[in-house]
């Protein structure tokens, strides 16, 4: 379904990727980890279309994914397709909007996607929450309200960018089961950025491990977790709590 092969980005005289290649099949849950500044959320950014890489290429079903052709008539499929939730919910939110246009008004876009009513069921808050504008709402509510945005116009691949990492303890935990949720009911394929690997264990089943900008490994995900080869990927596993690994 996503095709990444050679993608690289360079910034100035920094090389913040170098020759990143891995695919995503369809309605596969594939985790990118690695420690701050690894490329992580660069790697996303191209995928979805707000960063220009520097070279490389990236394919979504064999169509490719360019800024250029955003307002051409096929890449108007991948841009319905793919959809971005970001880290910081309050900040990915127009706060002079209320919580229902922020989901309603991309129905403008995609003719035929879900109403904010219904989305807002889906993704567990009260449809009267529609009026209210995110500073009267909770941070995990607010991620909420950017899950259902992201689910209008019925996409195959959500990209999460770290979409826990603003959260409290137990508001993660109903974040992650309603992603694992979503991705049962709606065969919904992730493209899941994390640096958390409790969150990984819960919701992918393959592992890439990013490293300076280069995939140092790649693994199914109990495999990577039970035995980690890389030095970097035992690293991480060392530093994550006790994990309970398996997709929900």
């Amino acid at each position: 379904m996503l095709r990444v092969d050679g993608l690289s980005k360079v910034y100035g005289r920094r090389q913040v990727l170098a020759g990143i290649t891995f695919t995503v099949a369809a309605g596969e849950t594939v985790a990118l980890v690695g420690a701050s500044g690894a490329g992580k959320t660069t790697v996303g950014q191209c995928v979805v279309g707000q960063v220009r890489p520097t070279t490389g290429t990236l394919r979504w079903n064999d169509l490719p994914i360019r800024r250029s052709l955003w307002h051409t008539g096929r890449e108007r499929r991948w841009r319905r397709d793919i959809q971005l939730v970001q880290q910081d919910p309050r900040a990915a939110l127009n706060p002079r909007w209320t919580a229902g246009r922020s989901v309603g008004e991309p129905a403008r876009n995609f003719p035929g996607g879900r109403t904010a009513a219904e989305l807002f069921e889906r993704v567990g808050l009260d449809p009267a929450l529609r009026h209210r504008y995110p500073h009267e709402l909770s941070t995990g509510q607010c991620q909420r309200v950017c899950i259902a945005r992201a689910l209008v116009p019925r996409p195959k691949l959500l990209v999460l960018d770290e979409p826990l990492s603003a959260l409290d303890l137990p508001v993660q935990a109903q974040i992650r089961d309603l992603l694992a949720e979503l991705h049962r009911t709606e065969g919904l394929g992730y493209l899941f950025i994390s640096h958390d690997l409790v969150a990984v264990a819960a919701l992918c089943t393959r592992v890439i491990v990013l490293h300076h900008g280069r995939i140092v490994e790649e693994a199914a995900t109990a495999d990577l977790l039970a035995n980690p080869v890389h030095p970097h990927s035992r690293d991480l596993v060392a530093d994550t709590p006790t994990l309970k690994y398996g997709p929900a």
